[in-house]
Order: C-alpha cells, then structure tokens, then sequence
C-alpha cells in the first residue's frame, strides 16, 4: 500500500493512494477481500480483490473550487467524480454555483457482476453576510440502470 500527495503550488493539491489490502472493523487483521465478502454482504463475494487505487486533484482560490478523482476497484468497479463551483465575492451576499457528476462501471473480471452508476447534480445560492447561512436552490439527478448488476450503489441481484 501506499499513498503520495503534493502541492506544486498554493491552492492546488494532489494526492495518489494504492490499497493492496483490507482490514474490516471488526476482523483481527488485513486481507485481501473486499466489504463484499462479509456474511450478511448481497452480493456475498468469496474470492480475493486485487485491491482498490484512487488518483485525485483539488483546486481552491480566488473563490473557484475544483476536484476531480479517479478510484479502481480492481474486478470490480472503476469510478470517476468531479466537482466545482464559483463564489462571487461581494460585500453582504455572494452568489454562489457549485456543480457534481459521477460515473461508476465495470472494471476487469467484474467479480460482482455489472456496474452502471450515474449521478449528477448542480446548486445555485446566495451566502448570506458574514457567513451565517446560504439561501439556495440544488437539484440531484440518480438515474437507475435496471440492466446491471448494482446500479447507485445499490445491488439488484436477490
């Protein structure tokens, strides 16, 4: 396992992690399975995972925000996620947007059958003087996807 992260300038951060094995909360020590191997898990997954790994970046300055992440459930699942927004600075409110997308699919052997997950959502406000609170509109978008396998997160097998 490993992890590396670097700022290469003020505002922009980098980070990497690897993850070989795993060790769930209530077992004696790390192994090689996944949350999905745990008895009451649906779907139950017996074998070994070659691990997860994630590659991401975050922004923050002159009231812009930004990240985006790439994670790799080895055989099972592959997933992107950005995100970012925009704060106006102004004296008393400042109007604010900020925006989501997600997209998860298969990956390699697919050790838990067929992944298709999509999410998306966006948020229009205003923050109120000195930072006591927004006033907004947001709006989130979960489309399901019948066909696969696990769809949002959600498994869809019995």
């Amino acid at each position: 396992a490993g992890v590396f992260t670097y700022a290469p300038f003020d505002g922009l951060h980098l980070e990497g992690d690897r993850i070989l094995s795993f060790k769930n909360r209530t077992s004696v020590g790390f192994d090689d399975n996944t949350l999905f191997a745990l008895p009451y898990s649906r779907p139950h997954f017996t074998g070994t995972s070659g691990g997860a790994a994630v590659l991401g970046a975050d922004y923050h300055g002159d009231g812009s925000r930004a990240g985006a992440w790439l994670y790799r459930f080895y055989d099972i699942a592959q997933l992107a996620y950005a995100q970012g927004g925009y704060t106006l600075s102004r004296a008393g409110v400042a109007p604010f947007v900020d925006f989501q997308a997600m997209r998860e699919t298969g990956e390699g052997a697919q050790l838990l059958g067929a992944v298709d997950s999509k999410a998306y959502g966006a948020k229009f406000g205003l923050e109120l003087p000195g930072k006591t609170g927004q006033v907004y509109f947001a709006y989130n978008r979960v489309p399901a996807q019948a066909a696969a396998g696990v769809s949002n997160g959600n498994p869809l097998s019995a």
